[in-house]
């Protein structure tokens, strides 16, 4: 799928959760798993995504969609979950 696409279908999954800010999470969640910019997003909308980011994208607009915290996702390797929050968003152990 084209960055462009999987943009599209972001902002549709997370507007459909009730999501308030939904193209703004969308499009902060596709940078974070394509590892880039605004800009290259905006330049390069006709690239197609490699499949693992995308596979990442969609599970973490899957947790998005749940209501869990869009810092909370992207800032995971710098901060240290509670127990009860690693069971309520299904996050593994540490």
């Amino acid at each position: 799928m084209r960055y462009e696409e999987l943009y599209r279908y972001g902002v549709k999954g997370l507007e459909e959760a009730g999501i308030g800010e939904a193209s703004l999470d969308a499009r902060l969640l596709l940078e974070y798993v394509c590892h880039t910019d605004r800009n290259q997003l905006l330049a390069h909308g006709e690239e197609e995504v490699a499949p693992e980011p995308e596979a990442m994208y969609r599970t973490l607009l899957e947790k998005r969609a749940a209501h869990m915290p869009l810092q909370y996702m992207t800032c995971l390797l710098y901060t240290n979950p509670r127990p009860r929050d690693r069971q309520r968003w299904r996050l593994p152990s540490s």
